[in-house]
C-alpha cells in the first residue's frame, strides 16, 4: 500500500527568489535556501512546495514559463537545485513543485513558432481560431479590468489565440496529444531528481476548451486522470495537489480519487477569513458543511494565506438593510459592492500585511487585520487528519503574509 504522507503533511511554501541571498545579488537562490533548511525543519515542516523557479520574464511571478526544463540562472545552476533536494531529504523534508501547464509564456520557444509559421506543428500546441465563439459561462478572463476578453489577436499569426489569463500567457491545447506528451515528459524529468510531487497550477482549467460546445459529448480527454495515471505508474506515493478553486457543487469532480489526491481547500478558508471577522464559531461549521468527502487517498490542504487568495469569492453575498449609520457609510464602502454576512464598519482601501498593493476592501473590514495576525500564528493551527499549508518570504521568522494575487506581489530580496 502506498505511504499517503500527504494526510499528514506540513507543507511549508517558498518563493526561492524572495527567500534568502546568498551571494549578496539582492535575488534569493537554492544555495541562501538550502542554507534555512535547519530552519524549516525546526518549524515542524514536512514537505516544501516551491513556486516556479524556472526561466520566465517574471510578468507574473514565474508563472509566464519560456522554459520548463531548467532552472533560472538567477537563483544559481541545476547542481544547487538538486543539492537543495538532497539537503531536505536529510532533514526528513519531501519536495513539491508548481506543475504550470495550463498555459506557457508568449515568449516560448512553441508559442514563437506556432505563430510564425501555420504549418509548424506546434500551431496546434495551442487554441486558435479565426471567429472567437461566444465566451461560455464562468470561463471569461481572470483578470476583468485587465484583460477585456480570453481572446487576443496576433499580427503574425492573423488569427485570435486562447487565454484564461494574461494576453502574455496563451493556453494550452490539452486536446493535442503532442501536447499531453509534452506533459508527460516534463513530469518524468522533474520526478526523476527525488521531488514527492506537483502542485498543479490551474488544475480546474485545464479540463476546459473554448472551442468545444459539450466537452462530455465530444470525448474530450482527461488530461488530470493521464497524469495521475502516470503518477501512481511511476511511484504510488506522489502526491498531485491541485489548485481548484471552484464552487461547492462542482468540487467533487476533481476529488474522485482518479484525477488528484490533494486538493487546497479555498472554501474553507473564505468561512475561516469570514468567522474570524465576526468572531463567530458558525461560517467555519458552516464552510465544512459544503465540503464534499474527500476519497480514500484523497486530502484537504487548509491554509489561512497562498499566493493567490483572500478574494472571499466562494462567500454569499448578503445586502444589508439600508440605515442611517449604514446610508453614511455607503460611499467609503462603494468598493464593497456587498457585505458578506454582517453589516461592514467603515471601510477604506488596506494593503496586505508583506505586500505594498492595495487590496479590494472586503466585509468587514477588519478581516485585514485578523487574516494578517491569523497568518503570523499559522504554526498554531492544525486540523484533526487534516495537512496545513502555511507560507513564507523570509529566512527566518513566523511565516509572513502573503498579498492577495501572484500578479502584484512586490519584487523584494531576502531580508538577509
Amino acid at each position: 500500500m502506498a505511504d499517503m504522507w500527504w494526510k499528514n503533511a506540513v507543507i511549508y511554501t517558498v518563493d526561492v527568489e524572495r527567500f534568502c541571498d546568498s551571494n549578496g545579488d539582492g535575488i534569493g537562490d537554492f544555495k541562501g535556501l538550502t542554507s534555512k533548511l535547519s530552519h524549516v525543519a525546526e518549524l515542524g515542516a514536512t514537505c516544501i512546495w516551491l513556486l516556479p523557479f524556472f526561466p520566465s520574464l517574471g510578468r507574473d511571478n514565474g508563472y509566464d514559463v519560456t522554459d520548463y526544463l531548467r532552472v533560472d540562472s538567477r537563483y544559481g545552476v541545476f547542481s544547487d537545485f538538486l543539492e537543495f533536494v538532497h539537503r531536505a531529504g536529510e532533514h526528513g523534508i519531501r519536495i513539491i513543485v508548481d506543475l504550470v501547464v495550463h498555459h506557457t509564456s508568449d515568449q516560448h520557444p512553441w508559442f514563437q513558432a506556432a505563430r510564425n509559421n501555420e504549418e509548424s506543428r506546434y500551431r496546434d500546441y495551442y487554441v486558435w481560431t479565426h471567429n472567437p465563439p461566444p465566451i461560455k459561462p464562468g470561463q471569461g478572463t481572470m483578470f476583468p479590468g485587465e484583460e477585456k476578453s480570453v481572446w487576443t489577436y496576433d499580427e503574425v499569426a492573423r488569427a485570435y489565440y486562447h487565454h484564461r489569463f494574461y494576453h502574455f500567457e496563451p493556453g494550452l491545447n490539452h486536446a493535442n496529444p503532442q501536447v499531453r506528451d509534452e506533459i508527460e515528459r516534463i513530469f518524468d524529468y522533474w520526478i526523476s531528481f527525488g521531488i514527492s510531487g506537483f502542485r498543479i497550477d490551474a488544475a480546474s482549467h485545464i479540463l476546459e476548451d473554448p472551442l468545444v460546445e459539450d466537452q462530455a459529448a465530444a470525448g474530450e480527454p482527461d488530461v488530470l486522470r493521464e497524469l495521475y495515471r502516470r503518477a501512481k505508474s511511476i511511484r504510488p506515493d506522489l502526491v498531485l495537489l491541485g489548485e481548484v478553486d471552484e464552487a461547492p457543487e462542482e468540487l467533487e469532480k476533481f476529488f474522485d480519487g482518479t484525477r488528484l489526491n490533494m486538493m487546497f481547500n479555498f472554501m474553507l478558508d473564505n468561512y475561516l477569513i469570514l468567522a474570524l471577522a465576526q468572531q463567530r464559531s458558525e461560517p467555519v461549521e458552516r464552510g465544512l458543511t459544503l465540503l464534499p468527502i474527500p476519497p480514500e487517498n484523497g486530502q484537504w490542504a487548509n491554509f489561512l494565506r497562498n499566493l493567490d487568495e483572500a478574494d472571499l469569492e466562494r462567500l454569499t453575498p448578503m445586502k444589508s438593510k439600508p440605515s442611517s449609520r449604514s446610508s453614511r457609510r455607503k460611499s467609503a464602502c462603494a468598493s464593497m459592492g456587498a457585505v458578506y454576512g454582517a453589516e461592514s464598519p467603515r471601510c477604506s482601501r488596506v494593503t496586505h500585511a508583506g505586500s505594498r498593493w492595495p487590496t479590494a476592501c472586503c466585509s468587514p473590514c477588519r478581516v485585514r487585520r485578523w487574516s494578517s495576525m491569523a497568518t503570523r500564528s499559522a504554526w498554531a493551527m492544525t486540523w484533526r487528519n487534516r495537512a496545513v499549508v502555511p507560507s513564507a518570504r523570509r529566512c527566518s521568522g513566523p511565516p509572513a503574509a502573503m498579498p492577495a494575487f501572484r500578479k502584484r506581489r512586490p519584487a523584494s530580496s531576502c531580508s538577509r
